[in-house]
């Protein structure tokens, strides 16, 4: 898994290291998929507008 080096101390999937589950992604990710689009277009208008009023973008 290039993502999970333990030989580096990190590992992308797995968060048995850190206290408590799913830190970044879910301990169950399989894999992830590219998204086609932007991401505003793909999480929509309204949560856009709402990360431009907390200038999160």
């Amino acid at each position: 898994n290039a993502f999970a080096n333990a030989t580096e101390g990190f590992s992308l999937f797995s968060s048995v290291n850190y206290g408590q589950p799913d830190v970044l992604f879910s301990d169950s990710t399989k894999k992830l998929l590219r998204v086609m689009g932007t991401y505003t277009s793909w999480l929509g208008p309204t949560y856009t507008t709402i990360l431009k009023a907390f200038e999160c973008e």
